[in-house]
């Protein structure tokens, strides 16, 4: 099929993209999220609040979690320190919807790892390789760079525990 060289070109840029700077993370990610239809999977330091406590990412969340009976959100998330105290969003979206989204502590051994990355429906991936700085890539359609990644989220996933700090308390 030829491809229409006047047409308009429609959500982000074909190709990897280099990210620059906290507006393009927070952006890029919350069009990540709203790009996933069965699946958004997440590892994070420490769910930075300016990148995934904003309405735009938080409504694609919640629309993924709502969408079919076999959609799901998965996040590792090495330190919950700040989501706790600063009362995250994302926490309480998982408390309410909790068959949809789970969030998870990694054991030590893949704690260690500096990066932070978020994956959509085994197509896209936005990946950070320090996860305190706004720089790094994505690609919306990188489905062997989305595998790889996926492959490192199971496996570390599979040697998590629920974290008892974020459960909700009934008194």
């Amino acid at each position: 099929r030829e491809v229409d060289p006047n047409a308009p070109v429609l959500g982000p840029p074909p190709g990897k993209v280099e990210l620059q700077g906290l507006a393009a993370v927070r952006d890029l990610s919350a069009q990540l999220a709203g790009q996933a239809e069965r699946s958004l999977l997440l590892f994070s330091r420490a769910l930075d609040q300016r990148v995934y406590d904003q309405k735009p990412f938080l409504d694609a969340l919640h629309r993924l979690a709502l969408h079919g009976h076999r959609s799901h959100v998965r996040i590792l998330l090495v330190d919950n320190h700040r989501l706790v105290k600063y009362n995250h969003r994302l926490l309480e979206l998982a408390r309410r919807l909790t068959s949809r989204i789970e969030l998870r502590r990694p054991i030590a051994q893949y704690a260690k790892h500096g990066d932070e990355y978020l994956l959509a429906d085994h197509r896209g991936y936005l990946y950070r390789e320090h996860a305190d700085e706004y720089e790094g890539s994505v690609d919306f359609y990188a489905p062997l760079e989305t595998k790889r990644l996926e492959e490192r989220f199971q496996e570390a996933w599979e040697h998590s525990q629920p974290d008892p700090d974020l459960r909700r308390l009934y008194l």
